[in-house]
């Protein structure tokens, strides 16, 4: 689970779920709200694990508007948004949406018939000069899509796709992105995970959930990162 807070106070989610625990990303989604509503769900694939936190958190927080990707139009989630009372906005392959300022949802261009991953919704938040792209779940056709149509362009962080698994062309990206700093979804049973290493090769800092617990990225002049082992400014681009 991730939220964003944009700087008129906006209150974004992205993705609530786990394997094994969805409902402690429900609850610490919902410890890190400040007011007690979302203004947006963004769910960046069908992958359980990314939002089968969401029926708890609905029982919680009221949320205005959900964008889920095209493939999940029917699924059991959509029926419980419905149900809520969420009004939905659904994005096709090759569309896009600016929810709140400072945001941006996109929908790589991608044959309809390819896997859920590939189709993972691509976020990138800008703020005070810094940006961030996160990439969901994105294996090699879901990054070669968002290459080709320019989507993964230069970010001062880049949430590696897929929990840092191995993908060939994760160095391309990361030649695209050229990120400062780099966060990993991932047990600390990965390490440093496949495609963290590849990032620490280019110079680039790599956080892991799993080694470095829950992490904020804080949008300043002096841009800084937040986890359980402390608190370190973003190092100079690469």
């Amino acid at each position: 689970a991730g939220l964003y807070r944009s700087g008129e106070g906006h209150q974004v989610a992205i993705d609530c779920g786990s394997l094994h625990q969805p409902a402690r990303a429900t609850r610490l989604l919902v410890q890190a709200l400040r007011h007690r509503r979302l203004d947006v769900l963004v769910v960046t694939h069908g992958d359980l694990d990314h939002h089968n936190g969401v029926p708890a958190l609905l029982a919680q927080v009221p949320i205005a508007r959900a964008i889920l990707p095209a493939h999940l139009d029917g699924s059991a989630l959509h029926a419980e948004l419905l149900a809520a009372g969420t009004a939905i906005t659904w994005l096709q392959p090759g569309q896009q949406a600016t929810p709140v300022p400072g945001l941006l949802v996109v929908a790589p261009p991608l044959p309809v018939a390819l896997g859920r991953n590939d189709h993972s919704l691509w976020l990138l938040v800008e703020r005070r000069g810094t940006r961030a792209l996160l990439c969901g779940d994105a294996q090699e056709l879901g990054i070669a899509a968002a290459l080709a149509a320019g989507i993964a362009a230069p970010a001062d962080v880049l949430v590696l796709p897929h929990h840092g698994r191995f993908a060939p062309n994760v160095p391309q990206l990361l030649a695209a992105v050229r990120p400062r700093a780099c966060f990993a979804s991932a047990p600390s049973a990965d390490g440093d995970t496949a495609a963290g290493r590849t990032a620490r090769r280019t110079g680039a800092q790599l956080w892991a959930t799993g080694q470095h617990g829950e992490l904020t990225l804080e949008f300043d002049a002096t841009p800084r990162v937040h986890s359980g082992c402390g608190t370190l400014p973003l190092p100079d681009p690469p």
